[in-house]
């Protein structure tokens, strides 16, 4: 229902050169679009072992979003701890490890994971939402809510954790409220499925 993660595109941002062992096509490989490309070309990086900790953090981070897409959690746990390791106060590695435990239902954990992002950055909209998604499925809404409306505040245009508080209201039984939510998925998303759905099941509820 919309959570989201944080893949490292080109790496324009963090690598300015890379170290002579790393092949220029190998980094390229690790942005790829293709899960088992990017695996391949984020292993030949971390396995040159001659780049700074950070990028490789990098590596292990957009690997790891590789195996997430696959349904590999744990590999995709085991690459998000080894980020973390080389870079602790990324929130963005927090975050895609608390996405990993939350697919793989151990929601507690997903949860730890997302405050320890939002406590790196207060304003990172994404784990309040991606936090939210882990209440609700833990059938915990009210907490849910309150993480999803922090997420808009910051984010007032964020349809996702429109769409997640107009559930958890639902879910609550405040029909109106959750209505509220997904008309304005709509109205910022035209066509979304999720609110689409939503509308269905309050228009079909007695």
């Amino acid at each position: 229902m919309g959570r989201q993660y944080w893949v490292y595109g080109v790496f324009a941002l963090a690598v300015t050169s890379f170290a002579p062992a790393v092949r220029a096509d190998d980094w390229d490989a690790c942005q790829n679009s293709n899960p088992d490309v990017i695996i391949f070309g984020c292993s030949a990086t971390i396995d040159a072992g001659t780049d700074t900790k950070k990028n490789i953090a990098i590596a292990y981070n957009n690997r790891g979003i590789a195996y997430y897409n696959k349904g590999e959690y744990d590999h995709a746990i085991e690459d998000f701890d080894k980020a973390i390791a080389l870079n602790p106060k990324s929130d963005e590695h927090h975050t895609n490890r608390g996405n990993a435990y939350d697919d793989k239902g151990e929601h507690n954990r997903a949860i730890a994971d997302y405050g320890k992002a939002i406590a790196l950055d207060p304003k990172y909209a994404n784990a309040y939402n991606n936090r939210g998604i882990a209440y609700n499925s833990k059938g915990a809404y009210d907490r849910a809510i309150k993480d999803y409306d922090k997420a808009i505040a910051l984010d007032p245009k964020y349809a996702n954790a429109y769409n997640g508080r107009g559930f958890a209201y639902e879910r609550l039984g405040n029909g109106q409220k959750a209505e509220t939510d997904y008309q304005k998925v709509l109205s910022l998303r035209p066509g979304d499925k999720y609110a689409i759905a939503g509308l269905q099941r309050l228009k079909a509820a007695p």
